[in-house]
């Protein structure tokens, strides 16, 4: 299993794998459009679209309207990690696993 895949496994405890496939785009590449989602995580556009919007609803990422002035059609929207929220995220994981291994080895030791 690469690191990719076991991030994505981990977070995906407590968000959904495309959730956690757009925080791991964007870490990697400090922002991004849904179009560059779709390619560089294989994802459809639909998955990018529900994501995101889970995601902003969540506060862990956010973004920005780049819509040039004067131009039609739809907007350009670029994606932004929201570390200080992800990081907050990733410590509670990191905690309930903790709580989880104290717990292990009490019954553990109770048993021995």
């Amino acid at each position: 299993m690469d690191d990719e895949t076991e991030v994505i496994d981990t977070l995906s405890q407590v968000i959904n794998k495309q959730e956690a496939k757009v925080l791991i785009f964007l870490k990697k590449h400090g922002d991004g459009t849904a179009i560059d989602m779709e390619h560089d995580m294989n994802m459809r556009q639909p998955e990018v679209s529900i994501a995101t919007k889970k995601l902003l609803e969540k506060h862990l990422i956010t973004q920005k309207d780049e819509r040039i002035k004067g131009s039609r059609g739809r907007p350009k929207l670029r994606f932004f990690l929201n570390e200080t929220k992800v990081k907050e995220l990733i410590e509670s994981i990191l905690h309930e696993k903790k709580s989880n291994i104290d717990h292990i080895e009490k019954a553990v030791k109770k048993l021995f």
